[in-house]
């Protein structure tokens, strides 16, 4: 690695006691002056920039795309401005649930005051005709799409101190199974269904969770059947699941009563934790939004970021496996992409091996999480506490424990 790394950079870092709580950077071949991590991490811009051009390192933030987090579409009585100020209001509202992952984000003083103004933070509206029965029998005859401005949301969001999840979010695997009258237990299909699956689709659209249902073809009904998933077999539901690799795996059970009221069971599989939970819906409507509301508020509290004035921590990570100059780039690039990520700095080469300070808006537990929602990086296994004495165990994500990954081609 440092052959091909060599031929880019100017100069090498000398070799680095990791543990030490003190790191001496070489150029040259010389030994430079020991430097404190954080004191280092926090160096100044001047001297941040001229570190990042000697390693020739140009970062740039990439897009995930997340235009319609951004949006909403609210049904019109019709094109006056008092109805679009209106609803205005309701669609901001709608986004800034999405994008905090917080429900009661909406009534924080400062969201509430910035509400009354909901059509100043609007980009670009645009009507159409509304084709909905129900909301046409109720006089709203248009539909007001919105598309409101990202800066001036999430900078409303920060000045409350309230969380931003960001776009890049775990898919949801669905299987659904409805207990039918006539039919019995069977599995939800999106042409057969009583309106579950756009009920679903809806309140994921208002939460902001990219949802996957499942083919549910000859190899799905071979390794799952209507009664596993109506009896929560978890391990059938796993193993049915592997074909599909997705982030979280959600369980639905519905059945509907003589009084047309929907009562269901939900259970939500993630990275080693679950949860059960029922619901009680008068609506199918009001179904999506009872069994997708518990589950994004869990992905919110784990990967939202918290806002405020707190000083953002320093993590650190080593990063093996880097075999030439373009997997470094891709690392340091990839790293700066993160939404929770406000700035990499490389401390040291060693061998196929990178040291970086990482200065994060979130705290180690929400760093790891949102790393292993893509698996560019791999963890790797530490030292085992257990064989370290007590006094000796230092933190995770810091210079004596930083934490461990090896680089993951794509």
């Amino acid at each position: 690695m440092n052959h091909q790394l060599n031929r880019f950079v100017s100069f090498s870092l000398a070799p680095v006691s990791w543990h030490s709580g003190r790191v001496s950077l070489g150029f040259g071949g010389k030994s430079g002056n020991a430097v404190r991590p954080y004191c280092l991490a926090l160096a100044s811009r001047r001297v941040l920039s001229t570190v990042a051009a000697l390693l020739i390192v140009l970062v740039a933030p990439l897009s995930f795309g997340g235009n319609s987090f951004y949006e909403a579409e609210v049904p019109v009585p019709s094109q006056s401005a008092t109805d679009r100020e209106q609803a205005a209001r309701v669609g901001m509202a709608e986004v800034l649930v999405r994008l905090s992952g917080n429900e009661f984000a909406i009534e924080n003083e400062e969201v509430t005051h910035a509400l009354r103004k909901g059509i100043g933070y609007v980009e670009q509206f645009t009507y159409t005709r509304n084709t909905v029965e129900t909301e046409i029998a109720d006089g709203m005859l248009e539909r007001l799409h919105l598309s409101y401005s990202k800066n001036a949301l999430e900078r409303l969001l920060r000045q409350a101190n309230l969380p931003i999840w960001p776009t890049a979010r775990p898919s949801t695997l669905i299987w659904l199974v409805l207990d039918d009258p006539d039919l019995g237990k069977q599995f939800i299909a999106n042409a057969t269904d009583i309106g579950v699956t756009d009920s679903l689709i809806s309140a994921a659209t208002q939460r902001g969770l990219p949802l996957r249902f499942p083919l549910v073809d000859l190899e799905d009904q071979s390794t799952l059947m209507p009664e596993d998933v109506w009896n929560l077999d978890e391990s059938a539901i796993l193993n049915a699941s592997e074909r599909y690799s997705a982030d979280v795996i959600l369980v639905g059970r519905v059945s509907q009563t003589s009084r047309g009221d929907f009562w269901a069971t939900w259970q939500y599989f993630h990275r080693g934790e679950t949860r059960v939970y029922d619901s009680r819906s008068a609506t199918v409507t009001e179904l999506g939004v009872a069994a997708l509301g518990p589950l994004a508020d869990y992905l919110a509290n784990k990967y939202a970021i918290q806002t405020g004035e707190a000083e953002a921590p320093l993590v650190v990570l080593q990063v093996e496996g880097i075999g030439s100059f373009g997997q470094y780039r891709q690392t340091l690039n990839y790293l700066e992409s993160l939404a929770l990520t406000n700035s990499v700095m490389l401390a040291a080469v060693r061998g196929d091996t990178l040291l970086l300070f990482v200065e994060s808006e979130t705290g180690i537990d929400k760093f790891v999480s949102t790393l292993a929602l893509e698996g560019r990086l791999k963890p790797q296994k530490a030292i085992s506490s257990s064989d370290v004495p007590v006094w000796n165990q230092a933190a995770r994500g810091t210079l004596e424990s930083p934490l461990l990954y090896r680089y993951s081609a794509r």
